[in-house]
């Protein structure tokens, strides 16, 4: 069963103003009125020495700390997305672990989170509240007409992302950043995600696993109807068109905490963007079944980007078949000693933003329980490295190497020849090992290197 240090609101509190270190990047948490508690996770902003915010910090409450949802954001973390496609600059991209990386001065409790990149801007939610107090004032036309088209393009690129596309599965007015400088939005908190890959034991989420079906009112209203336990997300076709008609109406004395679907007004709302709407050619958006159409009735994000004409990254042939960088633990039990923890979750060179964490290597208990865990996902990581020629005749080279290193070391042994050449071949033979595990991303696997892309 994995297992997080989990920490409550009033511990977050006591983290505002304290530094952390990963690896070689030094982090100071934000201030306790910077601290956001969601349904399933706590986040805080992670600032540099200047102050500035560079990253995010969120760790999972009880409910969102299952052994599923813990494999599969280490899954999500392995996969390095935020390299990929802009569409997944906030993905999660490291563990951290006090255990592992030390506790801030002062704390006494341990803790666990996933580090994300950071978004400018802030929430569209966050947006509307400050339009509704006053403190802040309604996008212009040019700025909604700009965040439609960015979000459109956002989803359209998640839509191409693999075989199958990859589906956020809880957009929603606190999951979308809008950054008014540069109009462009940004999709954060990727936990409800949905995507098909061989090294991937659950595509989906469901509530029963704790998962979640989504954000009332963002989510379709067949689905939030439905009180199964056994469900979770289907599309992002509902929350988008929600999102979309906020983007382009929304104003002060609007409701902030619920979405258009349970506005009062629809059709006076519907006329309000209708001029914008036609300029994005967005019709659809217009007619009142808007609310209550089937998720295969709307039109997919890649086509209204088509309409759009915005650019949409093709990642249709990303091949997200790498295994988990995590072992499936995070933290010792009662009985292990703190090096158990400490193979757990280090890993170099995680993402564009220069966190790096040094490696510990695993203890070979850890090492071997993997192995013999694991040899199904093993296999399918070899399978998944690249098969160019190039890399067959590297793997023949390598065979050969070793077979031809355990011929000599055996005739070495059988006629007892001097010891300094049996030396030498024990190291060719050492040396030819190491470089079989290389080229077949054997080490890359078992811990002891980074893993390579997948082509």
């Amino acid at each position: 069963m994995n297992k997080l240090p989990i920490i409550g609101i009033s511990q977050a509190r006591k983290l505002a103003g304290k530094r952390i270190q990963a690896g070689n990047r030094e982090f100071i948490f934000g201030d306790e009125d910077s601290i956001k508690l969601g349904g399933q996770a706590i986040a805080m902003p992670l600032l540099d020495a200047s102050g500035r915010r560079v990253a995010f910090f969120r760790s999972s409450l009880a409910l969102g700390a299952t052994a599923d949802k813990i494999r599969r954001t280490s899954w999500l973390v392995g996969q390095k997305l935020h390299l990929k496609s802009k569409a997944f600059a906030t993905a999660p991209q490291l563990w951290f672990n006090s255990i592992v990386h030390g506790r801030p001065d002062g704390i006494d409790f341990d803790f666990a989170a996933t580090i994300h990149g950071c978004a400018p801007g802030k929430s569209w939610k966050d947006h509307k509240e400050q339009i509704e107090f006053g403190n802040g004032v309604a996008p212009t036309i040019d700025q909604r007409l700009k965040f439609a088209r960015s979000l459109v393009q956002r989803l359209a690129s998640l839509e191409a992302f693999g075989r199958k596309g990859f589906l956020h599965g809880d957009l929603s007015d606190g999951n979308i950043m809008l950054d008014v400088e540069s109009g462009e939005v940004h999709l954060i908190d990727f936990d409800c995600f949905v995507f098909e890959s061989p090294t991937l034991s659950k595509p989906k989420l469901h509530v029963d696993e704790g998962g979640s079906k989504g954000t009332p009112s963002y989510m379709p209203p067949t689905l939030e109807a439905n009180t199964s336990l056994h469900v979770g997300p289907v599309s992002d076709r509902f929350a988008r068109d929600m999102l979309l008609i906020e983007l382009l109406a929304f104003q002060a004395g609007d409701p902030i905490d619920t979405s258009p679907l349970y506005w009062s007004g629809q059709d006076e709302l519907l006329e309000d963007i209708s001029a914008q709407a036609k300029l994005l050619q967005l019709d659809y958006l217009l007619d009142p079944s808007v609310f209550s159409l089937n998720e295969s009735e709307r039109p997919s994000s890649f086509q209204l980007a088509t309409r759009l004409t915005v650019n949409v990254e093709d990642n249709t042939r990303q091949l997200l078949d790498a295994s988990p960088w995590l072992p499936d633990e995070l933290t010792p039990n009662a009985n292990s000693s703190a090096s158990t923890s400490s193979r757990q979750n280090e890993r170099r060179d995680v993402g564009a933003n220069g966190f790096s964490i040094q490696r510990k290597l695993p203890s070979f208990h850890g090492l071997h329980q993997q192995v013999i865990q694991s040899a199904p996902k093993l296999a399918a990581n070899v399978m998944a490295a690249s098969l160019t020629a190039g890399g067959v005749m590297a793997r023949l080279a390598a065979m050969l190497l070793v077979t031809l290193a355990i011929i000599y070391m055996a005739y070495r042994c059988l006629f007892l020849i001097s010891f300094p050449a049996n030396f030498i071949a024990a190291a060719a033979f050492l040396f030819s090992i190491a470089w079989v595990g290389g080229v077949t991303g054997v080490w890359a696997y078992l811990g002891f290197e980074e893993p390579r892309e997948t082509k």
